[in-house]
């Protein structure tokens, strides 16, 4: 994840297929969820918009089974940036305005700066 912050994908890319593979092997629904979250943001930022989409819906079967509201929260707010950027004003609506709500909803949130910029994403939605 650090690798995908720095903008160096190659890396980033490499280590969460790895942390896909691992999990898959080891068969944990929650483990299995974070690590598609992390490689749907990944495919995110190169731009593959439909596959982070698909790994982030995975990711919300999953966190949703498992009942990890975090995961669920961080996979629906990286549904909703991918829709916003693909121009999908509705689903990224829908989208955000769930992950907000999960993170609500437990103890433990996303950070404040990732609520502030969905937050912030919905009102614009919510203005066009």
């Amino acid at each position: 994840m650090l690798a995908s912050l720095q903008g160096d994908y190659g890396p980033a890319l490499r280590f969460a297929d790895e942390g896909v593979a691992i999990a898959r092997e080891l068969g944990g629904e929650g483990d299995l969820a974070v690590n598609l979250t992390i490689l749907g943001y990944i495919r995110a930022r190169r731009g593959e918009n439909e596959t982070a989409t698909g790994l982030c819906s995975e990711a919300v079967t999953l966190a949703r089974q498992s009942h990890q509201l975090w995961t669920l929260a961080f996979a629906l707010y990286i549904m909703g940036d991918v829709a916003l950027v693909s121009g999908d004003y509705r689903r990224a609506r829908s989208t955000l305005e769930e992950s907000l709500t999960v993170n609500r909803e437990q103890v433990v949130g996303l950070s404040h700066a990732v609520v502030h910029e969905a937050a912030g994403a919905l009102r614009r939605l919510r203005r066009a």
